[in-house]
């Protein structure tokens, strides 16, 4: 997605381009933006949407169905990106690509941040998805360092020319009948981008405020 709005770029082009991601998409976001490819582009970045984005990984679980499957499907091999997102993709945390990530590419390379996350989506940790500090973390004395350092790093900035907007949505889900994706927190997951009122509201508003805060198109120049 990065990569093709670099290619979709021009150079002194003035209008804001709006990077989003839903789910893991926010972390293969980030990663483009990485790219030599992108570096020519990077001063047009303005607004990005992140929709319920494992942005500071598994490192603690919250949903232990999930954190089961995720074991499985390591076990027998499936997807390197598993092993990252767990943080057993390298003997040590610090060598783990996503507190790599969270160093390289952080949320200041924008100046508008708004982090949409449910407490109801536990298909991923709400700390991880709302880029906040967890509970667990604190308590632990041997991960809890590396999690406070990449909140920190992926934070660094906000405040002092990034300002970030965290949404806290609430589905309505009673309505729904029983299945084991809303058992395991997954039905709100995908309502993030199956809602048609959630879509519209997020958009509306989206669109309402970044027509306030966007800077003039002589700025872009």
């Amino acid at each position: 997605m990065a990569l093709c709005l670099a290619r979709n770029c021009r150079p002194g082009d003035p209008v804001p381009r709006l990077p989003a991601g839903h789910s893991i998409g926010n972390l293969i976001l980030r990663a483009a933006l990485m790219q030599p490819e992108f570096l020519p582009y990077k001063h047009l970045l303005w607004l990005y949407l992140s929709v319920s984005g494992p942005h500071l990984g598994f490192l603690y679980g919250t949903n232990a169905v999930v954190d089961t499957g995720l074991m499985l499907l390591k076990s027998i091999g499936k997807g390197k990106c598993l092993h990252q997102l767990t943080f057993s993709d390298a003997p040590q945390l610090t060598d783990c690509y996503l507190y790599r990530l969270a160093h390289e590419c952080p949320l200041s390379l924008f100046k508008l941040v708004v982090v949409v996350s449910s407490p109801q989506d536990r298909y991923i940790p709400y700390h991880s998805s709302s880029v906040t500090s967890c509970p667990q973390a604190e308590r632990d004395s041997r991960r809890g360092r590396c999690y406070s350092d990449m909140l920190r790093a992926i934070t660094a900035g906000v405040g002092s020319g990034t300002h970030l907007f965290r949404l806290a949505v609430d589905f309505s889900l009673r309505s729904k009948a029983f299945s084991f994706s809303k058992l395991v927190g997954r039905t709100a997951h995908i309502e993030f981008i199956e809602s048609q009122l959630y879509v519209g509201l997020c958009m509306w508003g989206l669109v309402h405020r970044y027509t306030m805060l966007a800077p003039s198109p002589h700025s872009w120049h």
